[in-house]
C-alpha cells in the first residue's frame, strides 16, 4: 500500500506561527515595559541591585506565585518576572502550536517529532537545574 504525500504547507502555516511569535513577543516587550516604568516610579533606580534580587526567587514555581501574587498589587519585579516567563514561554508555545497544525494536516512523522521536541522543552525547563 502507497503513502499518501503529506499536505504542502502552505501560507497558512507559516502566518499561524508567525502569529504565535509576534503576539508573544509583544505581549512579553509591553508587560515588561510596564514593569520598568513602574519600577523606576517607585524610585528603583535609586536602590543598590544587590538590594533588589537578593528577595527575589530562584525557581521557575517561586517566579510564577511572584509574578501572580505581585501583579496585582503593581509590584515591578513581579511584571518583570511575568515578563520573562512570557518570553520564555512563547517559543514553546510555538512548538505546541506547530504540533496541533501537523496533526491538522496528518503528518505523523513531524507530529511525533515536534511532540519529542517538546517533550525535550518541558523536561529542561522543569527538571534541569
Amino acid at each position: 500500500m502507497k503513502a499518501e504525500p503529506a499536505t504542502p504547507r502552505g501560507p497558512n502555516f507559516s502566518i499561524l506561527i508567525s502569529l504565535v511569535l509576534l503576539v508573544g513577543v509583544s505581549l512579553a516587550a509591553l508587560i515588561l515595559a510596564v514593569g520598568l516604568v513602574i519600577f523606576f516610579a517607585h524610585g528603583g533606580a535609586n536602590e543598590p541591585a544587590s538590594s533588589m534580587f537578593s528577595a527575589s526567587p530562584h525557581s521557575l514555581l517561586g517566579v510564577v506565585r511572584r509574578a501572580m501574587s505581585g501583579t496585582l498589587q503593581g509590584d515591578p519585579q513581579a511584571l518583570l518576572g511575568l515578563g520573562v516567563l512570557v518570553l520564555l514561554a512563547t517559543p514553546v508555545l510555538r512548538v505546541a502550536a506547530s504540533i496541533a497544525l501537523f496533526l491538522a494536516e496528518k503528518d505523523w512523522l513531524y507530529t511525533v517529532v515536534t511532540l519529542i521536541v517538546l517533550g525535550i522543552l518541558l523536561y529542561s525547563i522543569f527538571f534541569i537545574h
